[in-house]
């Protein structure tokens, strides 16, 4: 998840020759609610969350100006930080299996995304908000007939927020929640129409914990 900054696609091939970027690495647990006929049950469905993005901030910047595309330039200048990361990279994996009779198995992509900074303590502590637009994809598979069967695919807008506290050499560990909205997609009935909302996914509520990891990587911008 991009705490602090803009979650863009990788850039390469303007600026030859290597330069050493901080690349930030993240992975940990996350509990999942769906709307609709999923929600009847109070069930809070597995995921695993994950982050993979270079991280280029005011520090940065200065020791290589001339190195970096302007457009970074200024989402660094006016946020504070970007975070440049893949779109083919999900940022979210749901692995549930059997959660009280239902299982869900699929993925949340996230390729673009805006935050708004509300603390910025370095490496020490964050605090910020974030938009990003999403696309996601669920397997899910119940003894419930009122849910039985379906193939949840929709793109969606996240909107939510989340603290980093750093730890030592080199290691954070963040905390987040997310709110994911869809167009409603209802169980059971066609994946073109739009649903009712008592009866459909129109909205993923999920909450993370990350441990993070920072390293240089020799890369060519």
């Amino acid at each position: 998840m991009s705490v602090l900054g803009l979650t863009v696609l990788f850039f390469s091939g303007a600026y030859a020759g290597q330069i050493e970027v901080p690349i930030d690495i993240g992975v940990g647990p996350a509990l999942a609610t769906f709307t609709g006929p999923m929600s009847e049950d109070g069930a809070l469905h597995y995921a695993i969350s994950i982050s993979a993005a270079a991280v280029l901030d005011q520090e940065f910047l200065r020791r290589h100006r001339n190195r970096v595309p302007a457009q970074y330039r200024s989402i660094v200048n006016s946020m504070g930080e970007a975070r440049i990361g893949h779109a083919a990279v999900p940022d979210t994996l749901y692995i549930s299996p059997n959660n009280q009779g239902t299982s869900v198995y699929g993925a949340n992509w996230s390729p673009i995304g805006v935050s708004m900074p509300l603390v910025n303590g370095n490496d020490w502590f964050k605090a910020g908000l974030n938009a990003e637009l999403i696309a996601t994809y669920a397997y899910i598979s119940s003894d419930d007939e009122k849910i039985g069967t379906n193939h949840f695919f929709r793109p969606g807008l996240g909107v939510g927020g989340g603290v980093m506290l750093g730890l030592f050499a080199g290691f954070s560990l963040t905390a987040d929640w997310r709110s994911r909205f869809y167009p409603p997609q209802e169980l059971g009935g066609a994946f073109l129409e739009l649903g009712d909302l008592s009866e459909s996914i129109w909205h993923i509520g999920q909450g993370s914990i990350e441990l993070h990891y920072k390293f240089p990587f020799k890369t060519n911008i």
